[in-house]
Formats: structure tokens, sequence, C-alpha cells
């Protein structure tokens, strides 16, 4: 929305600080010529997909057609050489969507899954919250995932996730992958 948007990836990228985008998926994104947006040091840009399938994300979403613009969004990525990265948030909506999540994130292939544990702000609730049981369940799955899937996974407001990896490690290794799920970005250089 910023006309001095493109002045101040560059002005970023020149000092040095890795450049990111985190749109929403909407007609406007995609006017945007993603080729400029590489060359002006944006290295990735997260879409949002909170449902395995459209009507499911729309829902979500509140607003019909963003499925549709979030896979066009990702194909203009594509075409620009720029690496994008799939955000979703877990809810008692979509937790049962865990096998079709997969096989999507493996036909679409992101630089990273970004796993959101939904905190029920906003417009989210504690009705939202998925059981504990289930999110034990989805986690324990998301782990056995991260050792196979192509692509980086890492879960966002999950520290108890942490706490699952050590339960479950395998004698003699260390509980963490050596890519995907692990740790928190608070604190560690991450800037909006």
């Amino acid at each position: 929305m910023r006309r001095d948007v493109h002045q101040l990836m560059r002005y970023a990228t020149e000092q040095g600080l890795r450049v990111s985008l985190s749109p929403s998926a909407t007609p406007r994104l995609l006017n945007t010529d993603f080729g400029a947006l590489k060359k002006d040091g944006v290295r990735r840009i997260s879409l949002s997909l909170d449902g395995a399938h459209a009507r499911s994300h729309d829902q979500f979403r509140g607003v019909n057609g963003t499925w549709n613009w979030t896979m066009r969004a990702i194909d203009k990525a594509r075409e620009a050489g720029l690496e994008f990265q799939i955000n979703t948030t877990i809810t008692r909506g979509n937790i049962d969507q865990f096998t079709e999540f997969c096989e999507l994130m493996e036909e679409l292939k992101p630089a990273l899954w970004s796993v959101f544990m939904l905190v029920p702000t906003g417009r989210a609730s504690m009705d939202d919250l998925p059981h504990p049981d289930d999110m034990e369940a989805f986690l324990l799955k998301l782990h056995r995932f991260s050792k196979t899937a192509s692509f980086a996974i890492k879960t966002t407001e999950g520290p108890f996730y942490r706490r699952l990896l050590w339960q479950h490690r395998e004698d003699g290794q260390s509980p963490f992958p050596k890519r995907g799920p692990v740790g928190i970005n608070d604190g560690k250089g991450f800037a909006f």
C-alpha cells in the first residue's frame, strides 16, 4: 500500500537485511510485478493457506476467492524465481485436514511450511482451539512428516512442540531434526 515500498525494500537490502513480504492474497497483489519485487531485493514471500482446499480456506479467511488468488500468487512467485513459504494456522476447524495439507504442500513445494498454533485473539476464540489430545496427535504426525518432507517445516506459537520432540526422540539422537520445527523466532533478529 505504501508508494515508497520499493525504495524501502531496496534500502533494506543495501543495508544487508534479508527482506521478505507477507502480503494478503488479493487482486491488488496479483497486479504486482513479482519480478520487480525480486529485483528490489525481496528474498521470500509468505502466503497463507488455512484450509487444504478452496472451500475451507475461503471460509477461514471470510472472503470467497482467496484460495484462487493465493494459488495465482504462488504461480507468479515461481515465474519470478521468488522463494515462497506457506503459513497455516491450525484450528479446531482444519486440524482434521492434516493428510490433505501434507499432500498439498508436497505438490506446492514451498521453501518452508510455517505451521501456526492458534492464539485466540482478534476473530479467534477459545472455541476455535483444537482439543489438547487432537493437537498432540497432530504434532506427532507433523513430526513424522517433517522427517521426509521435501521442504522445511517450522511451528509458530507452539513451544510445547519441543516437549513432544524430547519425549519422542530416538535413543542417542538429537530430538531436533536437521530442518523444521524447532524454536521460536522472537528475540532472534526478526522484525516487522
